[in-house]
């Protein structure tokens, strides 16, 4: 067998050392704006979630307040930090359109249905934009 005898001139290991530093950074480097990334997309995500929970929580209370008070308009609710914004039009058939926005997030639930004879039947439930 041979034997290589590894000669490194002065300052080759410095080299060599750098350029391993400089890897290992680019790759730590990576990692932390991957997961800065990913956490932004996260807070996305639950900020238009939050919106659309209380444009549907506003739809809900509008039902149960049209229920109670047949001439209700609408108006606003507060849904723990946030803020749903309920409007009604038309008779007997009813449109409810809640609205909230939450961090830049605007989600709109429309709801028709017909109140008659102190019941509310819901024909339709979606969100718009």
């Amino acid at each position: 067998m041979k034997k290589h005898n590894l000669n490194l001139k002065s300052g080759q290991a410095l080299v060599v050392l750098i350029v391993f530093v400089a890897i290992a950074t680019i790759v730590v480097g990576s990692a932390v704006v991957v997961t800065i990334v990913n956490s932004r997309l996260a807070s996305d995500v639950t900020q238009s979630a939050d919106a659309l929970a209380a444009a549907e929580a506003g739809a809900n209370e509008a039902i149960l307040s049209l229920l109670r008070n047949p001439n209700y308009s609408g108006g606003t609710l507060a849904v723990g930090p946030d803020v749903a914004t309920i409007t009604i039009s038309g008779a007997p058939s009813k449109t409810i359109v809640s609205s909230a926005s939450v961090g830049g997030y605007v989600r709109k639930v429309e709801v028709l249905g017909t109140y008659s004879g102190n019941a509310f039947a819901i024909s339709s439930w979606k969100e718009i934009n």
